[in-house]
């Protein structure tokens, strides 16, 4: 349920999307959990017209980020779906 449009990208910038959730609220639901993401076009309009999306979720992550925050991270996207779940 999470397409990831970089995946062969080395860097530590991750674009995703969360199937059927609109990218502002990955990023509002998200924030509640104090994980900061960007979501919106990133001034890339004219590589979303081509992949044929609006907007997208991006997340960047450094060397001050630890195993355990990635973690934190992952676990909070797997329960967005069932956050979601109950809403709509």
């Amino acid at each position: 349920n999470i397409k990831i449009y970089n995946e062969d990208s080395e860097s530590g910038i991750i674009t995703f999307n969360v199937k059927d959730i609109f990218p502002q609220d990955v990023a509002s639901y998200l924030n509640h959990y104090k994980i900061c993401i960007r979501a919106g076009n990133h001034c890339a309009k004219i590589l979303k017209d081509e992949l044929n999306i609006t907007n997208t979720c991006r997340i960047s992550f450094y060397l001050y980020n630890d195993k355990n925050e990635i973690d934190y991270f992952i676990k909070c996207l797997k329960d967005i779906k069932d956050i979601f779940k109950i809403i709509i």
